[in-house]
């Protein structure tokens, strides 16, 4: 290396001695630049063909090398701005319409000033409507009220009713009760005979006709059985032609014989378990039957004047909870609240629809008239206050450098401030307008820059140099933009691969105007061939 750049540095010289008008070319090698920046060289001299000779042409341009390295890169929008008084755009918190401006243009106001007032039709139809809700509300809490009291009456009847039964149990029984219960016993044991009676009837029938229908398959196989021994025995072509057709018949009548014989079964099996269950249940109706008329025979049931103390104990806690609930309902409770402080809020709103100055200033524009409607939160009034000062900067005329489309700044994004007056003085302020944040329809295309001047001297018009940092990257490879090839979305470099130059994609982070963020593609200390 050291050879070549003495060769180098020989030719130069010749160069120089031979022609005054040729620029010198110095080498810069990889180790020779500081590692805090992208490394330049220049390829062997052997590439370069340069001559004295005054006939020759110009020496070919080196192309230059670049070292991927890492730094910090911050991706920043620099642009300009000049103080201006403060402007605040008035507006109005609800939709509407318009129904008096009273300011003009140029006009100055004090703070508190009757600026301009809605139309209220809208606002008091809501009103109305909330009114009404109140009241129906109220109805139904009220209602509500009575169907509580309607439930404790209710309560309290069940409640004598459990009494009632219990001192019913406790009285010796009647004789009309006895006599119910002895016809209540004869009528079971009634109805168990006719039950039996029935039941049994069914069954035996159903065990006929099963009985018939293995009679008939057993004659159908025993026909069926001789046939088919004749047939064996039979020599005789014809007449073993007509016995296979009656065997093809008496099979046909043997398998439904089967099925008619399954069927007288499953009737039969029907029938007898019919009969159990129905008996059963007869059986079940005279035991208690009997069991009634011993209990009203034997007195008053201790168990069941238990068991009717414990109903009548439920009755009492029945009637205690229906009072507990005659409180009102905390739903339709909230709901009259909801519709009464909806009134207020109503209120409230149709008293705001005059508004009114915040702060003393000039009227510097007006944006609505007389009759147009208006959204809450479109600007009707632009009003300025000289007494304080902010910076305007342009939005259309931001220079964005590289960048396909401007950014968005938005409002409270930091920026740092610089005046051409006062060098070396930087000062910290916000956004506290943007135009991306404003009605569609306004024409305030500027960004507005709130900052503490910090006692500096500062006049109207007075120039400001604004930065805002968009994005910081921190120990990020990097290339300048001389090594890196735009086409369309497409990001490339060019690397000498086995002695020959070879194109590669790379993906671009962070673009400035001196360091292209790389991504992917690369890696540090690779070095690229620069345009």
């Amino acid at each position: 290396m050291k050879r070549a750049l003495m060769l180098a540095v020989g030719l130069c010289g010749v160069l120089l001695a031979s022609c005054a008008k040729t620029t010198p070319v110095v080498e810069t090698t990889p180790q020779e630049v500081p590692t805090q920046a992208p490394t330049s060289s220049l390829p062997a001299m052997g590439s370069m063909a340069p001559t004295s000779e005054p006939t020759a042409g110009p020496a070919a341009e080196p192309a230059q090398t670049y070292t991927v390295q890492r730094a910090t890169i911050e991706d920043a929008l620099s642009f300009g701005g000049q103080v201006a008084p403060v402007q605040s755009s008035i507006s109005f918190n609800l939709d509407g319409v318009i129904a008096k401006i009273y300011v003009q243009p140029g006009q100055t106001i004090q703070k508190g000033d009757l600026v301009a007032e809605l139309e209220v039709s809208d606002l008091a139809a809501q009103l109305r409507d909330a009114r009404l809700s109140y009241e129906q509300n109220q109805r139904s809490l009220g209602q509500a009220s009575q169907a509580t009291q309607l439930a404790i009456k209710q309560a309290e009847l069940d409640l004598e009713d459990a009494r009632q039964a219990l001192e019913e149990l406790k009285a010796p029984a009647s004789p009309v009760k006895v006599a119910e219960a002895q016809t209540a016993v004869r009528a079971a044991q009634a109805s168990l005979d006719t039950v039996r009676n029935n039941a049994s009837q069914l069954k035996n029938s159903a065990r006929a006709n099963l009985d018939q229908s293995v009679g008939e398959l057993q004659a159908i196989q025993e026909q069926y059985g001789l046939t088919v021994n004749l047939l064996a025995r039979t020599r005789d072509a014809q007449a073993k032609s007509d016995l296979s057709d009656k065997i093809k018949e008496l099979e046909t009548q043997m398998a439904k014989a089967e099925a008619a014989m399954g069927q007288a079964q499953i009737a039969y099996d029907t029938a007898r378990n019919n009969e159990v269950a129905a008996v059963k249940d007869a059986e079940a109706k005279l035991d208690l039957a009997k069991a009634q008329l011993d209990a009203l025979l034997h007195g008053p049931d201790q168990f069941q004047i238990a068991t009717q103390e414990r109903v009548v104990r439920r009755a009492e806690i029945a009637v205690a909870k229906a009072q507990l609930d005659s409180t009102p309902d905390p739903t339709l409770t909230r709901a009259v609240e909801a519709s009464r402080l909806q009134i207020q809020e109503l209120e409230k709103a149709i008293a705001a629809n005059q508004l009114y100055a915040p702060f003393g200033g000039e009227i510097a524009a007006i944006a609505a008239s007389s009759g147009t409607p208006v959204q809450g939160g479109t600007p009707v009034v632009t009003l300025v206050d000289r007494s304080r000062i902010e910076i305007l900067a342009d939005s259309t005329t931001l220079d964005i450098g590289s960048r396909k489309t401007p950014p968005q700044l938005s409002v409270g994004q930091p920026v740092e401030i610089a005046f051409s007056r006062h060098p070396g003085k930087v000062l910290s302020g916000t956004i506290t307008l943007a135009p991306n944040d404003q009605n569609p329809d306004s024409t305030d295309k500027n960004y507005h820059v709130g900052f503490d001047a910090q006692g500096l001297s500062l006049d109207m018009g007075d120039l400001a140099d604004l930065r805002v940092s968009l994005g910081r990257k921190y120990d990020a490879l990097w290339l300048p933009p001389e090594a890196v090839r735009f086409s369309g979305d497409r990001a490339t470099v060019m690397v000498s691969v086995d002695g020959k130059d070879k194109q590669i994609d790379v993906l671009t982070g962070i673009v400035t105007a001196d360091k292209i963020e790389i991504l992917s593609g690369l890696k540090e200390n690779d070095v690229v061939i620069g345009q």
